[in-house]
């Protein structure tokens, strides 16, 4: 495994762990799983600022010393994974979100997902977005300096 190939595992796998983490934390309450919305969110404080974390490193990393004038190398193929990425997460959380927060509420529901519960998972997902997005953003917007 080359160190680009390794790069872009931990950036596919962080993506799909954040993913897969509040899907399920969205979901599962509203079927006959187990887990009510507040445990099920319990789940997620813990672990997405882990794999947020990850992301965010490979962002910083990724424009370290790398002025605003000089064009990205072309050995980072997983700069898309970062510019795209965090955009498809939150969209994938968002549809999944209003369909579940709706399904919780139908008249055969026991209980719903609270207003508060709801809100609760926007912020996660908007977190991923939030915290590589803003590198990237911040370096391709960033006005080189002048001399």
């Amino acid at each position: 495994m080359t160190v680009n190939q390794a790069r872009t595992w931990i950036i596919l796998a962080s993506f799909c762990l954040t993913v897969g983490l509040i899907l399920f934390a969205i979901i599962a309450p509203a079927t006959s799983y187990p887990l009510e919305y507040p445990d099920a969110f319990r789940i997620i404080e813990i672990v997405l600022p882990v794999v947020t974390g990850y992301l965010g490193t490979a962002a910083h990393h990724l424009f370290a010393g790398n002025p605003a004038d000089k064009p990205l190398p072309a050995a980072w193929p997983w700069f898309r994974y970062l510019v795209k990425g965090p955009i498809v997460v939150l969209s994938v959380i968002l549809v999944a979100l209003v369909i579940t927060f709706g399904f919780s509420h139908r008249a055969s529901s026991t209980s719903g997902m609270s207003p508060d519960i709801f809100a609760h998972f926007v912020t996660a997902a908007v977190s991923v977005l939030t915290l590589t997005t803003s590198v990237v953003v911040a370096q391709l917007f960033r006005i080189a300096e002048q001399k």
